[in-house]
């Protein structure tokens, strides 16, 4: 059984939070930390984009700040997602961890019978949808949770959880939303589509694609509720054992300067 750290932090920027990933990746690359289960929420709500989004094009950035919504850029790929009432997570291992599979295809898959795990301890029936063919043709708006990935979990058809992943200089970082409850509305006013039938065409289509807590079971979850059901799941699933910690002093000074100098500058925010 291994041990792994568990850092619990609530109510970030998305540029903080962000940066908190990517300094977390450091430190596990360099040996000055465990491997890393996070779980984390947005403070005001965030819209994140995807490392290779265009975002001059897809994103009404004016509608943003009148929502008081944030936007940041992932290290991740994928497409927006806007992070309100949900439970974020992340899992950050070197890729030669024991525990790592060679493809990411099959990592997905071993992150995902833990997150599944953690729905049946919430008493939700989900369960993982098959490998998946991906054509960005076939994608109707900029929303991640419309797009189809290997080895999601859902419930019925439904996606209820979004995750992206990166491998970079030996690190895998995986991060995901679990959807608390979804507001279709909110999230389409932050996209720039001009054409109200085109947009309720997309409203739907995105409905049909996606699902959250609330509509599962009627109502929304206590997040410690969440918390505790998802670290179970994922420790039981990898074999980890779980030891709490909060960030030390010297990763806290990496995320401020990181926050600074790329995840909340409009450079890396609007470089595509």
């Amino acid at each position: 059984m291994q041990s792994w750290d568990i850092i619990v932090e609530k109510n970030l920027s998305g540029a903080a939070n962000m940066a908190i990933d990517e300094v977390l990746m450091n430190q596990v690359r360099a040996g000055k930390a465990n491997p890393v289960l996070r779980f984390y929420t947005w403070e005001p709500a965030c819209l994140s984009l995807g490392y290779f989004q265009r975002a001059s094009k897809e994103i009404d950035f004016a509608a943003c700040e009148k929502a008081d919504v944030d936007v940041v850029r992932r290290a991740t790929g994928g497409r927006a997602v806007l992070h309100d009432e949900e439970l974020t997570y992340s899992v950050i291992v070197r890729e030669d961890n024991e525990l790592v599979p060679d493809t990411i295809t099959q990592s997905y898959l071993s992150i995902s019978k833990g997150l599944l795990q953690g729905f049946r301890h919430l008493g939700i029936d989900a369960a993982l949808s098959g490998e998946e063919t991906i054509r960005v043709k076939d994608f109707r708006s900029a929303a991640c949770f419309e797009a189809p990935s290997s080895y999601e979990v859902v419930v019925g058809d439904k996606k209820i959880v979004g995750s992206a992943q990166v491998r970079k200089e030996g690190m895998l970082l995986q991060h995901g939303a679990i959807v608390n409850r979804l507001d279709v509305d909110k999230l389409f006013s932050l996209f720039k589509v001009d054409n109200p039938k085109k947009l309720a065409v997309m409203k739907q289509f995105l409905l049909g694609k996606a699902t959250s807590v609330e509509e599962v079971l009627g109502h929304t979850l206590p997040l410690d509720d969440m918390i505790e059901a998802f670290s179970n799941g994922l420790s039981d699933v990898l074999q980890l054992e779980l030891r709490p910690r909060g960030l030390t002093e010297e990763e806290r000074t990496q995320v401020e300067n990181l926050v600074t100098e790329k995840y909340g500058n409009e450079g890396w925010t609007h470089r595509k």
